[in-house]
């Protein structure tokens, strides 16, 4: 059932125009940089769909399609550089995170080259996300990075000292390593706008955002549930199975009610976004960009959805092949991080 899991979805799918070549040119900057340097590799990334996440965040005709499918390459190839096989630590990329965590911490104007091809990866969609973008902006853009790069290593550390996070542990690392907010950020710069200080800091959008980022974490956890099974990975499913006392059956069905219930909250604050820029004191641009970034919070929660339930990654296939003694699976057949 896991990738076959029904959540309540009231949001049709949708794809950016320019999906099939938008695709293409995704695979071409991953060989740019090393990371898909077989036709093998090649294939194996194509078959994964992880790209797609991009196409169907990012909607808008005019919007840069091409940031959001980059930035996925990249998340996912990276997320998978931690799944080495069982008994051997990720140093490799361990050493990657910090040196990236490391380029967010410097001013543009000292570049130190990165080591690896993931690194260079990112060193590159950092410049071109942060391109004309404010100072305020590219703050708090490298605060959302960092959390997430840490939050990878929070998952390393547990892995090598077999700690057993509680249900509300688990969610709140994942919260931070699964991308989302970097993705908003993604999206802020692939839209051209920028959402005004106020209004991103407060209450309400950062609800908003709170609910998809766990509405977008459970549906990982459940149609993501055959695969970490497969390695041996920790899965919110089996917490809640230990902590609540329920079958396998009825922790998934916990934890899809659990999204159905962020999302309903969702719409509601969806909803409200134009009597919300009305309090704010919000027009022009500004009210533009409230708008703008609700809509994408929405396209999270729909893309990441139908994406989930339909590419390959979270396929019984994809399962066969990702065993505890072998590598994730984009760091097979030659895909190459280091």
């Amino acid at each position: 059932m896991p990738q076959d899991a029904e959540f309540f979805m009231p949001y049709p799918r949708r794809s950016h125009p320019d999906t099939p070549a938008a695709l293409e040119r995704n695979i071409q900057w991953a060989r740019q940089f090393g990371l898909l340097p077989t036709d093998s590799a090649v294939a194996l990334y194509a078959a994964s769909g992880v790209a797609e996440f991009g196409t169907d965040f990012c909607t808008e005709p005019g919007d840069d399609v091409d940031l959001l499918t980059n930035g996925m390459a990249f998340h996912f190839i990276f997320d998978d550089f931690f799944d080495t096989p069982s008994g051997q630590p990720a140093d490799a990329a361990v050493a990657a995170a910090l040196e990236m965590a490391d380029l967010l911490g410097r001013p543009a104007l000292s570049p130190r080259p990165p080591t690896t091809r993931i690194g260079a990866a990112f060193a590159r969609l950092w410049a071109d996300m942060t391109e004309g973008r404010s100072a305020e902006w590219s703050r708090r853009a490298a605060r959302s990075w960092l959390d997430y790069l840490y939050a990878n290593l929070t998952e390393e550390a547990n892995r090598r000292t077999g700690e057993v996070p509680t249900v509300d542990e688990h969610l709140e690392v994942r919260r931070h390593s699964i991308a989302v907010r970097p993705t908003l950020h993604l999206l802020e710069a692939a839209g051209r706008f920028e959402v005004p200080s106020l209004a991103w800091h407060s209450g309400r959008l950062t609800t908003a955002r709170r609910h998809t980022v766990d509405h977008v974490v459970l549906v990982n956890e459940v149609t993501g549930l055959e695969k970490d099974e497969a390695r041996g990975e920790p899965n919110l499913v089996q917490f809640v199975m230990a902590e609540q006392g329920r079958s396998r059956d009825s922790a998934i069905r916990y934890v899809i009610a659990t999204a159905d219930e962020h999302l309903r909250a969702f719409l509601d604050l969806h909803q409200g976004t134009a009597g919300f820029c009305d309090r704010l004191g919000l027009s022009g641009g500004g009210r533009e960009a409230v708008h703008r970034h609700v809509d994408n919070l929405r396209d999270m929660i729909a893309g990441n959805y139908y994406v989930h339930t339909s590419v390959g990654r979270y396929g019984p296939a994809a399962s066969a092949r990702i065993g505890p003694d072998a590598p994730g699976l984009l760091g097979q057949d030659g895909i190459t991080p280091s």
